[in-house]
Formats: structure tokens, C-alpha cells, sequence
């Protein structure tokens, strides 16, 4: 009777795990890769935040903010609502 040792030892079984293994890495570098570009995306829009008030604090107009920082005149309002 074949015993799970005997198993492991097998060339499918060592396929698998390599298989299973890369397969893992994949994810890993795959999800890594998606955090790394979310960071990115936040540090992009805090930026883009700080750059609204400041040129709301100069009296720039609401539609040239917008309009410099490449963004929705709503989104702008809106931010200028807030504060």
C-alpha cells in the first residue's frame, strides 16, 4: 500500500507543489503590485488637497483649481465646502 511519503516523492506531487508555489508568488507580487499602486493614488490626491487649499487660500477661482489641477469642478467645490 502506498504511503504518504511515498507520495511526496512522486514527480506529479513535486509538480504541484512548484505549480501551488508560483502560483502563490504570482498573488503575492500580483497584490503587492495593487497596494503599491492605491498608495500611490492616495499620496496623488492628498496632494492634489493641499494644492486646493492652498490656491483657495491665494483666491483662485474654484473652475481654474479645477482646471490646473486636472480635476471635476464638483469634486473642487465640494472640497472647498468642506473646509
Amino acid at each position: 500500500m502506498l504511503q504518504v511519503d511515498d507520495i511526496r516523492k512522486t514527480r506529479v506531487y513535486q509538480e504541484a507543489i512548484e505549480e501551488g508555489i508560483e502560483k502563490g508568488i504570482e498573488q503575492g507580487i500580483e497584490k503587492g503590485i495593487e497596494q503599491g499602486e492605491r498608495k500611490e493614488q492616495e499620496r496623488q490626491l492628498q496632494e492634489k488637497l493641499r494644492a486646493i487649499a492652498k490656491m483657495a487660500a491665494k483666491r483662485i477661482p474654484a473652475e481654474d483649481i479645477a482646471d490646473f489641477l486636472g480635476l471635476e469642478i464638483d469634486f473642487v467645490r465640494q472640497q472647498l465646502a468642506s473646509n
